[in-house]
């Protein structure tokens, strides 16, 4: 199978509000590009290339340059056999031209795609011999402290495994005291995450901990702004921690923090594709920690690959992911929303979504 065409495609759509990305700064619209491969028998695949801006290392304009640079070399080039198996595969075909993570992540999404369709299975098939049907959905609390608390029971109300609230960005003790309101108001057996974003020194997150003992929290993402701290911090609380963005300027953190995390948050976006966050999860499973897929705002295209192979990393069926950012768009990619129903998304309708692109809304960038 070879790569015959290739095309880059910009989105620019408007969200239905404000998502902050860092201090006072926030996007009014979420931009990126759709990579389109055609082989030599006229199968399409599908990428998504967005980063974040104010938490992927590249610009959008810089991940353009670089998506042009690969198709130049690759076009043409005959797709090698089992990157499936998501082993070194794409690390020794690309890895050479050091891409940017949200680049790699787009091709390897639709090289993936090309596959699945050669083999006649739908992508979460491809990576894992027994994938789950439907994913559970870890719901995001935002806002006010009265619209955390309306959003939660909202989702209570849809049946959503769990919930996960942002802290840090709050005076301690308001903080604090939103996490058990949150922790009273949901029903027994619904998960509540925090996540941290590294806001906090250890004095600081200790003294949040201590705050909050009496609450049953699944774990805090990322609740120290040293990393190196965070088994002292683990020993002296007894807090279960996950973490995000600190795996991607340092992977060895998931063997070397003492104790053990209970959790880590894998977003391909930001790792740099499929490959390297699954060779991350099979480790996080060997220690005992859950792989938690996760998105960073990318469109509907890019939400169903993440679906696809979340469904491939979860073995049990009980790891709530962190695909719920549909609702910050006010326009899609795709003709239809994905519907996310009693906190579970069927990996059914996402293959149905994938193939229902708005094509009207993509801006032809390169061709080649």
């Amino acid at each position: 199978m070879n790569i015959h065409v290739i095309q880059i495609y910009r989105y620019d759509l408007p969200l239905a509000r404000p998502l902050p990305i860092g201090g006072s700064r926030s996007l009014a619209n979420r931009s990126g590009l759709i990579l389109e491969l055609i082989d030599d028998s006229g199968s399409v695949g599908l990428g998504e290339i967005a980063p974040l801006p104010g938490s992927s290392r590249e610009t959008l304009e810089e991940a353009e340059q670089a998506a042009i640079f690969l198709a130049e070399r690759i076009r043409g080039a005959e797709i090698p056999l089992g990157l499936e198996t998501m082993t070194s595969g794409f690390e020794d075909w690309i890895g050479e031209l050091g891409l940017p993570p949200s680049v790699r992540c787009g091709f390897e999404a639709a090289v993936l795609g090309l596959i699945a369709l050669q083999q006649g299975v739908p992508l979460e098939r491809l990576l894992c011999d027994e994938p789950l049907r439907a994913i559970a959905i870890n719901g995001l609390l935002s806002g006010t402290a009265e619209e955390v608390l309306a959003s939660a029971f909202a989702l209570a109300q849809r049946n959503y495994p769990a919930m996960k609230l942002k802290v840090g960005s709050r005076p301690l003790a308001e903080d604090i005291d939103l996490v058990k309101k949150v922790s009273h108001a949901i029903p027994p057996g619904v998960a509540l995450r925090l996540d941290a974003n590294r806001a906090w020194n250890y004095d600081t997150a200790i003294a949040f901990a201590a705050g909050i003992q009496d609450c049953a929290i699944e774990y805090i993402e990322e609740p120290i702004n040293d990393p190196t701290e965070l088994g002292a911090f683990m020993e002296e609380t007894d807090l279960p921690v996950a973490l995000d963005e600190s795996l991607v300027e340092a992977p060895e953190l998931i063997t070397s923090t003492d104790p053990w995390l209970d959790a880590v948050v894998l977003k391909p976006t930001f790792l740099g594709g499929f490959e390297n966050t699954i060779k991350l999860a099979r480790l996080a499973i060997d220690l005992g920690i859950t792989p938690v897929i996760s998105a960073a705002f990318e469109s509907g295209v890019g939400l169903c690959a993440l679906a696809a192979l979340a469904a491939a990393v979860d073995l049990h069926g009980d790891t709530a992911m962190g695909l719920d950012t549909q609702d910050w768009f006010a326009e899609t990619l795709l003709r239809s929303r994905l519907v996310v129903l009693d906190g579970h998304l069927s990996l059914r309708q996402v293959g149905d979504a994938g193939q229902s692109v708005d094509w009207k809304k993509l801006t032809e960038v390169y061709r080649v």
